[in-house]
């Protein structure tokens, strides 16, 4: 369904309290309100709460927002935040509107933009160049695995209760135990309910129990 603009009114029957607001979708899309503290009530007991659509808009966002500043005003500004969950009467430009439309129009002036063949291959160099110096790219991958981890010339091992990574020159003494073998144990989700892990205090890793 094709989104449009509505303004509308919340009444709280047990607290005899309104609520005027604006929204741009459908609905039912499962849009409350904008009021934390209404919104709160809401969710705590939603069967006090009834909704009326008291204008429609198929325009734009501006006009939604010209029309709800429309019935704001008529709130007599002493029952703000009293008769009424509304904590101020003021038109203002939302902050949804906005940022929406800026973004719009840069992803637009950004499609429409088109390189060079020269800036182009500016962009090609200063990538290459990134990577031709030695110290640079080393520097890359150190500030990788410091961030990542380092688990080169390691192997996944399991022995029924836990997965742990070690050397490969360290495999073979591990399979040779015997209750060893290569590969990571799969995600039980019953694994993590309480009832069946118990903590070992000096590896610290959970177990079966």
């Amino acid at each position: 369904m094709e989104k449009y603009g509505f303004v509308y009114i919340w009444y709280d029957k047990k607290r005899k309290m309104y609520y005027i607001g604006c929204h741009w979708g459908t609905e039912d899309d499962g849009y409350i309100c904008s009021s934390n503290r209404m919104r709160n009530a809401y969710n705590r007991r939603p069967e006090d709460f009834r909704r009326r659509i008291i204008k429609r808009i198929y325009t734009n966002k501006k006009e939604m927002f010209t029309e709800e500043y429309n019935y704001l005003k008529l709130i007599d500004k002493k029952n703000l935040g009293k008769k009424y969950y509304n904590l101020n009467n003021k038109q203002m430009n939302h902050w949804s509107s906005s940022s929406n439309d800026i973004y719009e129009n840069t992803i637009h002036k950004l499609k429409k933009r088109k390189h060079t063949e020269e800036t182009k291959n500016k962009l090609r160099l200063a990538n290459k160049k990134q990577f031709e110096d030695s110290e640079k790219r080393q520097k890359h991958l150190n500030s990788f695995l410091e961030k990542n981890g380092n688990h080169r010339g390691t192997i996944w091992i399991n022995n029924g209760i836990i997965s742990k990574r070690v050397d490969h020159e360290d495999l073979i003494s591990y399979i040779e135990k015997g209750n060893w073998i290569k590969g990571r144990m799969k995600k039980d989700v019953n694994f993590w309910k309480h009832s069946n892990r118990k903590r070992d205090f000096i590896t610290g890793r959970f177990t079966k129990k």
